[in-house]
């Protein structure tokens, strides 16, 4: 399963998004080949039903798209051996049975438009120092004692952002107690 999306913001808050989702599947088929030792064997494939449409939507609205249906039934029968055979009399010692599964997916998409980070925002990867040896090996540190480069206005702020904010990349230590 997977939703690959690619938005544009658009002049009044419009979000113009291109939207492609797709569900993959073990197929009940494959192709057969031969091994090395002789053993036919099957090589399984996938089935992959896609849909996409692009839509334009205002900050907070919704959009659902369904319609990926699977609808497979197998037949499994079994019979007596050899008078499941008999021509006439052999269906008495046969039976089917079939067994359907169907389901069906739906996506439903909801664009948020987002406010940047104020430019003194304080990360919580702003305080790390790295340890020095002795601390990292012997204390078992993973960061350093000191924070003497973080300006103490900024040492009390937030340390967790709000989850709509973006996350930027960047790496910190972490205390193993």
């Amino acid at each position: 399963m997977g939703l690959k999306f690619t938005p544009t913001v658009l002049e009044g808050g419009r979000i113009h998004l291109k939207v492609a989702p797709e569900v993959s599947e073990l197929s009940q088929t494959g192709s057969p080949f031969t091994t090395i030792g002789g053993e036919t064997a099957v090589l399984p494939s996938f089935t992959t039903r896609r849909v996409q449409t692009s839509v334009q939507l205002m900050d907070g609205q919704s959009l659902a798209i369904a319609g990926l249906i699977k609808n497979n039934i197998t037949q499994a029968a079994d019979k007596v051996p050899g008078l499941g055979e008999v021509p006439v009399m052999g269906a008495l010692f046969r039976s089917s049975e079939f067994q359907a599964d169907r389901s069906e997916l739906m996506f439903v998409i909801t664009p948020r438009l987002i406010k940047p980070l104020d430019q003194n925002y304080m990360l919580p990867t702003d305080s790390f120092t790295p340890p020095s040896r002795s601390e990292f090996y012997f204390g078992n540190k993973q960061e350093g004692a000191g924070h003497e480069d973080v300006p103490a206005d900024r040492r009390n702020a937030p340390a967790m952002l709000t989850p709509l904010s973006p996350v930027p990349a960047a790496t910190g230590g972490m205390e193993v107690k």
